[in-house]
């Protein structure tokens, strides 16, 4: 069985339903705060009102409260706060921590950040990255060209059975308008690039319908060459295996008895892998024990394995 590379990413999930300003201005004052976080709140809320229920009204109420936050000096009193706590608190690590972008706001239904692009010159050379939600982009400078490539992966069976080499389509190429709103399928695999005329500053509204797995695709013959899990609790345990591995500490084998158990099925497999190869259970043990899991590639790979083992 592939077993996808993971990315450790140092973030905090909020609860469920809470919501959570990441971004706080340290150089504004208290009184200015509470007027901040409505307004922020009110984009992400109505953006993502717009998304789920296209109409004038829904629109309307999103122009409303993106104009209300271009009114103020939110945003700048936001950056520049972050600014210097960057500068100024070398105790201070941002607790998302995503190249290109800055959250703003999240909650258990959307996410807004602030979004910088890339000229075609300065566009990295690895990796498109697929997963499905529905974005809204909204320009900071009307001055700058923006454009948006939109890429459809093949439908797969199942978004945690990696399929090795699996290509996107480009389905969609245009300059972005005032507002424009892509809106994906909750059952596919998309990814977008964006691309200026020089460095550019967007606002991004998305729903957080994120699938289990994101799937990376090499930009240059955009096949898809490994997936990781959104989770970061997952990237964390895949993390502590291999450490425990490269370490030989003696708790491996009760980890690795412990995440048989995950309802992750390649932390699953790694275990079992880990577990055979340091001999704290038999292979054929592992193996037929395998045969029973949930997943169709850790049972396919068990069986391969007892094949294996018979012919030799």
């Amino acid at each position: 069985m592939r077993e996808p590379k993971v990315a450790c990413r140092s973030m905090k999930s909020p609860t469920a339903g809470q919501a959570a300003i990441f971004c706080r201005a340290a150089s504004s004052s208290s009184d200015d705060l509470p007027e901040a976080a409505s307004c922020i709140e009110s984009v992400a809320v109505s953006g993502a009102d717009w998304l789920r229920q296209d109409g004038a009204d829904t629109r309307r109420h999103f122009e409303h409260a993106l104009g209300r936050l271009q009114r103020s000096a939110t945003l700048g009193r936001l950056v520049s706060g972050e600014i210097s706590r960057l500068a100024h608190d070398g105790a201070y690590i941002p607790e998302r921590v995503v190249p290109g972008r800055l959250s703003l706001y999240e909650n258990a239904d959307c996410r807004l950040d602030l979004v910088t692009t890339r000229t075609s010159a300065e566009q990295p050379s690895t990796f498109l990255y697929s997963n499905t939600t529905s974005l809204v982009h909204v320009s900071l400078d009307d001055s700058a060209r923006v454009s948006i490539s939109a890429y459809q992966a093949p439908r797969v069976e199942r978004n945690d059975t990696f399929v090795a080499g699996a290509t996107l389509e480009l389905i969609e190429q245009r300059n972005l308008g005032r507002y424009d709103a892509i809106r994906a399928s909750a059952d596919g695999l998309t990814a977008h690039d964006l691309c200026s005329d020089r460095p550019s500053v967007l606002l991004r509204i998305a729903l957080k319908r994120e699938l289990p797995f994101v799937w990376g695709f090499d930009r240059e013959v955009l096949a898809a060459k490994f997936y990781y899990p959104s989770d970061v609790g997952a990237s964390r345990r895949a993390l502590a295996i291999d450490f425990l591995l490269a370490t030989s500490h003696p708790r491996l084998a009760e980890l690795c008895s412990l995440l048989r158990a995950s309802q992750w099925h390649f932390l699953r497999w790694r275990a079992i892998q880990v577990m055979a190869r340091e001999g704290f259970a038999t292979v054929d043990e592992l193996m037929q024990g395998a045969c029973g899991d949930d997943h169709p590639e850790i049972r396919a790979a068990a069986r391969d394995a007892l094949d294996q083992m018979a012919q030799a």
